[in-house]
């Protein structure tokens, strides 16, 4: 796991996009047409960016994941209500078992499934985001 976010990290790091492009269909749930219309987006906002979007997510594949896991391993069960959404054909181990385990340290919690979803909710279905 650590290597494989680290190895993602590195292509945003480099702003290596066509290597970027082609991890499109890890986290983006459709068909080859709608790979294609994100992927088109995507290019089209990264090469109007001055840097700050391929810095912001090299820096947090680097940071975040590690630093969630070590924060959230020695408390203890939270009592608070919530819902946790999970994408429905999301990576097993990266999002399915984590979420999984985030919901054990939570007394009071939902797990929903989003349908028709990889990983990035809100590029698959915009219409949904709230």
């Amino acid at each position: 796991f650590a290597s494989d976010v680290l190895g993602k990290a590195a292509l945003f790091r480099n702003r290596s996009v066509e290597c970027v492009n082609q991890q499109f269909s890890t986290w983006v749930y459709g068909s080859s047409e709608v790979l294609e219309q994100v992927q088109e987006k995507v290019h089209e906002a990264s090469a109007m960016s001055k840097g700050e979007h391929w810095d912001f997510t090299a820096t947090f594949l680097e940071w975040a994941p590690f630093a969630i896991t070590e924060s959230l391993s020695a408390k203890a069960p939270l009592d608070l209500p919530v819902t946790l959404l999970c994408s429905q054909h999301g990576p097993m181990i990266v999002l399915q078992e984590s979420t999984d385990r985030l919901r054990k340290l939570l007394l009071d919690c939902n797990l929903a499934y989003i349908s028709e979803s990889k990983m990035w909710w809100e590029v698959e279905n915009p219409d949904d985001v709230m």
